[in-house]
């Protein structure tokens, strides 16, 4: 009997202190917890830091006031910068920001931002706590802060009742600027240009003369001209197709030009014999003279007696043209060198 009494006293003493040790590492565990929270929470809450300020505690309405609003954050921290309007309540506008500026402060990243802000309502305003939100590197949570709330005063303006009341100014004359005059320099300059060629358009019709003078293209000499002249006729192969009576009236036409204008013989007036008889008098030669006679007399068998001459006959008129145009090309003095003749004298053969 003592036996099993003294069994169950120990077995009762045994449970009783297994359960003040289980109690007991339950509670310092607890005891532990908090004071690791106690002592890690300050630092979390010093690590991350919003905050907003106004530069002064009242203004007038509708005066205008910086709003600062700063975090600091770990530079490993990435934040998402609050997306801010146009206004930040109902009674307070944001007239202007500025862009978000950030400085390494050690291991810190410090942002700024300036705000204008300005309210139209008298009375105590407060401007709601900015939202800030970040993350650490890849870690998905997204954490908050949270920047305090601000409370200013917006005053209207005093109001003496006691003084009569004026009528509104009317606009003050501004000062005539430099940049106001120039349309009307520009308008005189065009008026005066119209009134300058207006003047001149009548004084240039009143003498007969063109309003636009355009420089003149250099005149060619006259056997370069015959020349190409007689060129662009063999080009065109008139002959060839039938038209024997044209080709030769061409074929003259470029002599007769020519001669007028190389030995001042009035050829594109005369008849065949004047023109031979002139030009033998201008001492041009026999053999000139003979292939000037076959082309004019092969011509008026051609244009009135209404001839065809054969193709050899085509050909020689033509060469006998060139021939006589190459033969005639005046004699320029050398350089340094002085002539009696004229430049324009023809080398015309004895």
């Amino acid at each position: 009997m003592d036996m099993r009494r003294s069994y169950y006293l120990i077995n009762y003493i045994t449970i009783n202190l297994m359960r003040f040790i289980k109690g007991y590492l339950s509670l310092s565990l607890l005891v532990l917890v908090l004071l690791i929270m106690s002592l890690t929470s300050p630092v979390i809450s010093q690590t991350v830091q919003a905050t907003a300020k106004v530069d002064t505690a009242a203004i007038a309405i509708g005066q205008q006031v910086w709003l600062h609003l700063d975090l600091t954050v770990p530079k490993r921290a990435k934040v998402i910068w609050p997306l801010l309007k146009d206004s930040l309540s109902s009674h307070i506008e944001i007239v202007g920001k500025t862009p978000v500026d950030t400085t390494v402060q050690g291991e810190y990243m410090h942002y700024s931002q300036r705000l204008t802000i300005t309210s139209f309502d008298s009375g105590y305003q407060t401007i709601p706590p900015f939202h800030i939100i970040y993350r650490f590197g890849s870690d998905t949570a997204m954490l908050h802060a949270f920047s305090q709330a601000i409370a200013f005063k917006v005053q209207t303006i005093k109001v003496d009742t006691t003084r009569a009341i004026r009528d509104i100014k009317g606009p003050m004359a501004a000062p005539f600027t430099f940049a106001e005059m120039i349309p009307w320099l520009l308008a005189a300059l065009v008026l005066a240009a119209v009134i300058a060629l207006l003047w001149y358009y009548l004084r240039q019709r009143k003498n007969n003369l063109p309003f636009i003078t355009l420089p003149r293209k250099p005149k060619l000499p006259a056997y370069q001209l015959a020349l190409e002249s007689l060129e662009e006729l063999r080009k065109r192969k008139i002959w060839q197709s039938g038209r024997i009576k044209e080709y030769y009236s061409n074929l003259t036409d470029i002599l007769r030009l020519y001669i007028g204008e190389q030995f001042g013989i009035a050829a594109v007036e005369m008849t065949t014999d004047e023109i031979l008889m002139a030009f033998a008098d201008k001492n041009g030669g026999a053999e000139l003279l003979d292939r000037l006679k076959q082309i004019l007399l092969t011509a008026d068998l051609a244009k009135f007696a209404k001839a065809q001459p054969m193709a050899a006959e085509n050909e020689l008129s033509l060469q006998n043209a060139v021939e006589f145009v190459k033969e005639t090309i005046p004699v320029l003095p050398l350089p340094g060198q002085h002539e009696d003749k004229p430049e324009n004298e023809s080398k015309l053969k004895a």
